[in-house]
C-alpha cells in the first residue's frame, strides 16, 4: 500500500482563531495536531507528536521522506527529527543521566547548535555533520562547548544516537 501524508490547516489567525492549528495525518494510522502563533511552529508541534507514534524504521524510510517533503524540511533538519525520535525510542536502554533531547531553538541554531541533550548535570550541545568537509568548516568557527557528531546516509538512527550518547557521556563526566 502506498503511503500518504496529509497536512490540514484546521484554524488560522483571523478566521475565528488567534493561532494556527495544523493536523498532520499519516493516513490511515496516525493523526497529530499542533497549534502556535506561527504556522511553521504549529507544523513542527504536529510533527513532534506524530513522530512519537511512528516506527523509527518507517521514519528513516519512504514514509519519512514523504513527511519531509510535505513539511518542506531539508535533510539535515530531518536527521535531527529522526534522532529525537531515536532517543525517545531507546526506552530502558537510555542512560539514566540523559533526561531528554530536543532540537535547537532559532537562537541556538544561530550559534551552531543542532540538538540539546538535557542531563542531570546540565545541557550538552551538539552539531550534526554529514561530511568531513562540513566538520572541518565547523571546527574553524566551533565553540568548544559544542560537540560534533559525524554520520553518513548509511548510518542508522540507532548508531548515530549511540555515538551522540557516547560523546555526551564523556562530557557528562566533566560537568560538576
Amino acid at each position: 500500500m502506498k503511503q500518504h501524508v496529509q497536512l490540514d490547516v484546521l484554524a488560522e489567525p483571523g478566521k475565528n482563531s488567534s493561532v494556527w492549528v495544523i493536523a498532520l495525518r499519516d493516513i490511515p494510522d496516525h493523526v497529530a495536531c499542533g497549534s502556535a502563533r506561527k504556522r511553521r511552529d504549529a507544523e513542527f508541534k504536529a510533527l513532534e507528536r506524530l513522530i512519537r507514534c511512528i516506527d523509527l524504521d518507517a521514519l528513516n524510510g519512504p514514509l519519512g521522506e514523504i513527511i519531509r517533503n510535505v513539511l518542506r524540511i531539508n535533510k539535515g533538519s530531518w536527521k535531527e527529527w529522526i534522532l529525537v525520535a531515536a532517543f525517545r525510542n531507546m526506552g530502558e536502554k537510555r542512560p539514566t543521566w540523559a533526561k531528554r533531547i530536543r532540537r535547537a531553538t532559532t537562537a541556538e541554531e544561530a550559534l551552531g547548535i543542532d540538538l540539546v541533550l538535557t542531563t542531570d548535570r546540565g545541557d550538552i550541545l551538539f552539531q550534526l555533520k554529514s561530511s568531513d568537509v562540513g566538520v572541518k568548516k565547523f571546527l574553524v568557527r566551533k565553540k568548544p562547548a559544542i560537540l560534533i557528531v559525524r554520520f553518513t546516509d548509511n548510518d542508522t538512527p540507532l548508531r548515530i544516537i549511540t555515538a551522540l550518547l557516547r560523546k555526551a557521556e564523556q562530557r557528562h563526566r566533566r560537568i560538576l
